[in-house]
């Protein structure tokens, strides 16, 4: 059942940076293992089976540059605050997690969407879940998609 959601994840980011001219999105591996150093937004999705967290990470320079475009700002436009930053990769990781919902639709009716919360820090997975790492590269910066499932 994860591989569906990873599929979902990885296109979901692709249309996520196409619509919001992001720049090329391109998958780059999967594997297991998140670089330190990284922050960004989880949001969990949950239905009568599944009980999902996926998560859109990356250094503090492709966070806000992830945001700057979700704003649609011009390279001259004053600087983003941390707080703002953290609102637009919360946005973007919302919008993922919509569209992950709805390609999960057949599969997983009833799912429901949690709140973002964006997290700048190491956050342990533990034991009970399957955990995916999507490395993409949007736009030139590096971009870590994590699926954690419970199956």
């Amino acid at each position: 059942m994860s591989e569906e959601w990873v599929n979902n994840t990885i296109e979901g980011m692709r249309e996520i940076a196409q619509a919001l001219n992001l720049g090329h999105c391109e998958f780059i591996s999967r594997d297991g293992k998140l670089s330190e150093g990284l922050a960004g937004a989880y949001i969990p999705v949950v239905g009568d089976r599944a009980n999902v967290q996926l998560a859109v990470l990356s250094s503090a320079q492709g966070n806000r540059n992830m945001a700057r475009s979700l704003l649609q700002m011009d390279p001259d436009d004053a600087d983003l605050t941390s707080e703002d930053v953290a609102d637009a990769v919360c946005e973007i990781s919302n919008m993922l997690a919509g569209r992950v919902k709805a390609g999960m639709a057949q599969k997983e009716p009833g799912l429901r969407l949690g709140l973002p919360v964006f997290i700048d820090g190491r956050l342990e997975e533990g034991n009970a879940r399957k955990v995916n790492i999507v490395q993409m590269s949007v736009a030139n910066d590096r971009v870590s998609v994590m699926v954690m499932t419970n199956a």
